[in-house]
């Protein structure tokens, strides 16, 4: 940190110099000392757009969600037309359920910077948790069309494609979300849900097994699995995939049948 260090000796009331060297800390993980730097950058300069936007996203990634909304209102306040300042706000109130304010900020984003691309995904997936699955599918296809190289916004589609019924294009959107990044948990749970929906057991199985390597409790793998091993006759196995997925999340049963999938008997 030497350099940010001399900066801040040369000139302890240079605003700037504490944003930077507190943007640095967080790259390294350094949290509270990437705190203190803020803090200070906004003592010294309370019209720095920069600040507020960095210790929003800090509070954020700590998950102190009412102080990142205050820090991010605040920036907006000070530049109403920063599209990413309303886009973290609208992350910030969806990670508070407040969806339909989430959609609101995302519009306002996208009003803004027309070309963002990871706005559209946001608002798709606050979309999704409101389960307008058609809009939610129309945000992704925007977000494709302009930042086709992310495997997010593949799967995003394939996601809501997959609950809705349009199978075969859901599966298309999966594998290319899979051909970007092959170890993608998210787009193999989807594609193990679409292909568990076309009836492709083994398939869906392979997609399960192989996202449960990645993160053995992801309850929506492990329910998913459950299901498929139950209807490959498999029932000790789908028990307690069912079971385990269940004790994770409760409601997962639930949203599986909202997918349009009950546990089969054995």
């Amino acid at each position: 940190m030497g350099e940010f260090d001399r900066r801040i000796l040369a000139n302890p009331r240079s605003a700037s110099a504490f944003l930077d060297r507190g943007i640095e800390y967080a790259k390294r993980g350094e949290q509270a000392r990437a705190m203190q730097d803020f803090d200070e950058a906004i003592r010294l300069d309370a019209k720095l757009t920069a600040g507020f936007y960095r210790r929003g996203n800090l509070h954020l990634d700590m998950g102190n969600h009412p102080a990142a909304l205050k820090d991010l209102e605040a920036g907006i306040k000070l530049d109403a037309k920063d599209a990413k300042l309303h886009n973290d706000r609208g992350v910030v109130l969806e990670r508070l359920q407040r969806y339909d304010d989430a959609i609101g900020a995302y519009d306002a984003s996208v009003a803004l910077l027309p070309s963002y691309a990871l706005a559209f995904a946001n608002r798709g997936v606050a979309h999704g948790k409101k389960k307008d699955h058609a809009k939610a599918i129309r945000d992704f296809s925007e977000a494709i069309r302009l930042d086709p190289n992310r495997a997010a916004n593949w799967n995003g589609r394939c996601w809501h494609r997959a609950i809705v019924g349009e199978l075969k294009p859901a599966l298309a959107d999966c594998d290319a979300a899979l051909k970007l990044d092959a170890k993608f948990l998210p787009a193999l749970d989807s594609r193990g849900l679409t292909h568990l929906k076309l009836g492709a057991l083994d398939r869906a199985r392979a997609d399960y097994d192989t996202a449960l390597t990645i993160e053995a409790k992801h309850p929506e793998s492990l329910y998913g699995r459950g299901v498929t091993r139950r209807l490959q006759g498999d029932c000790a196995g789908g028990d307690g995939d069912i079971a385990a997925a269940v004790a994770i999340r409760k409601s997962i049963a639930t949203e599986f049948g909202e997918f349009g999938l009950k546990a089969a008997k054995c």
